[in-house]
């Protein structure tokens, strides 16, 4: 009796230490701040949130409406040295390069959960700082390169398929406008500026892009693939309803649910417009390629960059990585959210017909070389203003010819 109570007592004292550790990173609290504050992404971070408390990680939600306002509410903190446990950012890592002391070092969970292994080498390069320090968990891919068409419009035209390619589009474009049909919808800056992103990304392919956009290649920029770019962008612009300068996407999406407009390229979150409507892809709407882009994928990342907290904070930390780059978790939120996970191994078979195929495009671009961010994801952010800024006066000015633009654009890519 005597041995057993020796052998039971360190038994005892291990469970009880297990039983601390335990409540202890139960009652610690992760401050997040975030801009997902209504509809389908208040639920998707509700996900998160949901995960986070089933490991014993006590989330304490900053919700911000607009991105804007969530990123000066950063800056604020971050200059008062009052800096939240992790903050939702979806550009520029590299504005924190300088930052480093006030950054959570994720290296060690990442290596021991292989998180090389599952995340493609450009989500890798945004998720870091410089070249090897992971401090961000990037939670999903949002595909920018996708066309919704409307398809008993499509039928009506006599069409099988989407167009692939920018020849095909405008001549289902002509005939769509013989017809009555508005062909393309169209809005406001922001939706112009994903307009001309699409247009040039499927003009002069991935690579190009990236050489252009994100390395400032003088030759690219000035090469006969941008010249065709904006000589398509100008064509596609000719078939806008003048009088949707102001509309948000969303409002393109719902004129091409009523069927009033033949098609709409932006990114796989209008999906959710034909959801919530009771459409259903391959039946009632097509989501494929965007013209150019079949075998190459462009997108946006949602992320989560940790920041350090006081020392009894960094276990609950470790921990909110560990459920954010979980499967099980990067499953659930893209499910609500309408986009893929950033992991290259997550079950898709819960996911709808258009999901699978965008996670099976995602994981072919990223082993084909053809997978390229957003530019405001690698540069900085006043680049990638000043080039969105050439995006807009040349839309705004039909005199502008693509030479005049092109030199806009050298010099917009010069910016710090």
């Amino acid at each position: 009796m005597k041995t057993h109570h020796l052998h039971a007592r360190p038994i005892a004292l291990a469970a009880a230490a297990l039983f601390f550790s335990a409540s202890a990173l139960a009652q610690e609290t992760v401050e997040v701040l975030h801009w997902w504050t209504t509809g389908g992404t208040a639920a998707a971070a509700a996900k998160l949130k949901e995960a986070a408390q089933a490991a014993g990680v006590s989330w304490k939600d900053v919700a911000v409406a607009g991105n804007e306002n969530q990123r000066t509410l950063l800056r604020t903190k971050l200059m008062k040295g009052d800096a939240p446990g992790v903050a939702q950012i979806v550009g520029d890592i590299e504005q924190f390069a300088d930052q480093r002391d006030k950054l959570f070092d994720l290296n060690a969970i990442a290596r021991e959960e292989n998180w090389d292994a599952v995340l493609p080498k450009v989500i890798q390069e945004y998720a870091k700082i410089g070249s090897g320090q992971y401090a961000a968990v990037p939670l999903n891919v949002h595909r920018l390169s996708v066309m919704y068409t409307n398809k008993a419009v499509l039928d009506k035209l006599g069409e099988k398929q989407a167009p692939t390619s920018w020849d095909e589009f405008f001549r289902v474009a002509d005939k769509a406008k013989a017809a009555g049909i508005n062909p393309i919808a169209w809005g406001n800056p922001q939706v112009i500026s994903v307009m001309f992103t699409q247009t040039v990304f499927g003009t002069i392919g991935a690579q190009g892009y990236r050489k252009a956009f994100i390395d400032g290649d003088a030759a690219t920029i000035q090469g006969a693939g941008m010249h065709k770019a904006l000589e398509n962008f100008r064509r596609l612009s000719a078939y806008a309803d003048k009088s949707a300068i102001t509309k948000r996407w969303n409002e393109g999406t719902q004129s091409v649910i009523a069927g009033d407009t033949l098609f709409q390229i932006m990114g796989d979150f209008a999906k959710g417009e034909f959801t919530r409507a009771g459409k259903k892809p391959g039946v009632d709407f097509l989501c494929t390629a965007s013209p150019g882009t079949v075998g190459s994928l462009h997108f946006i990342t949602d992320g989560f960059i940790f920041f350090k907290q006081r020392k009894d904070a960094p276990q609950a930390q470790a921990a909110l990585a560990r459920v954010l780059m979980s499967k099980k978790t990067q499953e659930e939120f893209n499910l609500v959210k309408g986009s893929v996970p950033a992991r290259t191994d997550v079950d898709m078979s819960r996911f709808d017909e258009c999901s699978k195929a965008t996670y099976a495009e995602f994981n072919a671009a990223a082993k084909a070389g053809t997978l390229h961010p957003f530019v405001d994801m690698l540069i900085p952010a006043s680049r990638a203003g000043a080039i969105r800024d050439v995006f807009i006066e040349f839309h705004s000015k039909p005199e502008m010819t693509p030479d005049q633009a092109i030199r806009k654009l050298l010099a917009a890519v010069k910016v710090s």
